[in-house]
């Protein structure tokens, strides 16, 4: 990683995401209510997505900036086989007469100067070197400061899933028949086909839905005891459309997004917004 691959790369998709930021929050500000969650949430969808591509692909049609120069090859004028080249003659040029080894070695004898040191010059300091080896210091000590930083949000992000894994496997899915019954009901008023687990846990969480492959809700045993059934109902729904508009996939997108861009403050307020406009519109599908 050296500055100038962050100068052709990672700037342009910094500043036209920012760019992008500050159109989608003046849009959202302008009209709110009168745009829907989802709508707003798609915008800021696309901030993100300019995050996670830092090189856009070239389009023929010029829709898109093209990320490459072209490449212009040299063109070589090579003489046409068809065309007969003019013949030049060769004329026979007369070879010179050996020298005399002996007045040669003569005159070399004589005519051979002789150097002497009249004068030293001092050494000029070269600040080229100086400058090259301290760019790569400031060059190599970001590329730390950034791998540190990625390294913590993975090592958070990978022991989060870890924890809900493991609580899961603690405890088994739901046998409550109520819930069950509920839990398929809701399925089929959101026309969802593919297989949900519903686990009910004694930690504090209200509820939660992870899983891109296996879509799995969780509910807190307070949740559980305190809420009536229609309660516990919205709160189904609300999770079962998070799982149909692939939410959870969305969030793994945005903390892989987050480990590569976690030092630009556009990252977090896109992040900030998604999460926000993820449970408006999960709230009006409801």
């Amino acid at each position: 990683m050296t500055i100038d691959f962050a100068l052709k790369f990672l700037w342009p998709a910094i500043w036209q995401s920012a760019m992008l930021a500050v159109i989608v929050g003046g849009v959202t500000l302008l009209l709110r209510e009168r745009l829907e969650p989802r709508w707003r949430y798609l915008l800021w969808g696309i901030v993100l997505l300019r995050l996670a591509l830092p090189v856009l692909p070239s389009s023929p049609v010029g829709l898109l900036p093209t990320q490459h120069q072209p490449q212009t090859a040299a063109v070589v004028d090579a003489p046409s086989p068809n065309i007969a080249m003019p013949h030049v003659a060769n004329h026979a040029t007369p070879k010179p007469p050996p020298p005399d080894f002996a007045t040669v070695s003569v005159n070399e004898t004589i005519t051979k100067p002789t150097i002497t040191p009249t004068s030293t010059t001092a050494a000029v300091p070269d600040t080229s070197i100086a400058n090259v080896s301290l760019r790569e210091r400031v060059t190599w000590g970001i590329f730390a400061a950034w791998l540190c930083g990625a390294l913590f949000f993975a090592f958070k992000y990978a022991s989060g899933e870890i924890w809900l894994q493991r609580l899961c496997r603690r405890v088994r899915p739901t046998n409550d028949m109520l819930l069950n019954t509920m839990l398929h009901e809701c399925r089929r008023e959101l026309r969802i086909r593919r297989r949900v687990r519903l686990y009910v846990v004694p930690q504090e969480i209200a509820a939660a839905s992870f899983g891109v492959i296996f879509p799995t809700i969780i509910l807190s045993e307070r949740v559980v005891r305190q809420f009536s059934p229609d309660a516990l109902r919205l709160v189904l729904l609300h999770e079962l459309a998070h799982i149909k508009r692939l939410d959870p996939a969305v969030h793994v997108f945005v903390r892989l997004v987050s480990i590569f861009h976690w030092p630009n403050p556009v990252l977090w307020l896109t992040r900030w917004r998604l999460e926000c406009e993820r449970e408006h519109a999960c709230d009006a599908a409801v």
